[in-house]
């Protein structure tokens, strides 16, 4: 399986690719019923991708964009974070609880593109209705071990 474009976050001034993806949208958001969100490509399969920022330890969503297509319409148009929730952001991301990875010093396995990077270590920032409750170092098997219970 092709590896997903990641989402990215800000942090300290440097931007910085996510290891996993996050529901990026508030949870009373909804796309109207005859849209759906598409993938131009098995790396970007979501439709949509996301920029986040942690401003002292509250996180807000930057940025977020997405490909969409309807039933009447297939060829894909690319919609903004004002099309999708009709404001230019950043926006408090208070309704966001979860973990978010971010791959530690130098890759073991690399190649150009963000997506590609695989790390021994990652830090693992937890958040709690948008404020950030802990921030540590975990392991790459531990960060598979959360992944696979999240499924």
């Amino acid at each position: 399986m092709t590896k997903q474009t990641p989402d990215w976050i800000i942090l300290n001034d440097r931007r910085e690719p996510l290891s996993g993806s996050t529901w990026p949208f508030p949870p009373d958001f909804k796309l109207p019923e005859e849209f759906s969100f598409k993938g131009l490509s098995t790396a970007h399969q979501r439709g949509f991708g996301a920029l986040w920022w942690l401003v002292a330890d509250t996180l807000f969503l930057k940025d977020v964009g997405a490909t969409v297509v309807t039933r009447f319409d297939p060829f894909p148009r690319s919609y903004s974070m004002q099309d999708l929730l009709k404001t230019e952001g950043p926006i408090s991301a208070e309704w966001f609880t979860g973990n978010m990875y971010i791959g530690v010093r130098e890759p073991h396995h690399k190649r150009v593109e963000p997506e590609y990077l695989v790390f021994d270590r990652y830090r693992k920032l937890t958040f709690s209705s948008g404020r950030r409750s802990d921030d540590c170092v975990v392991s790459a098997s531990e960060r598979r071990a959360a992944a696979r219970r999240r499924l």
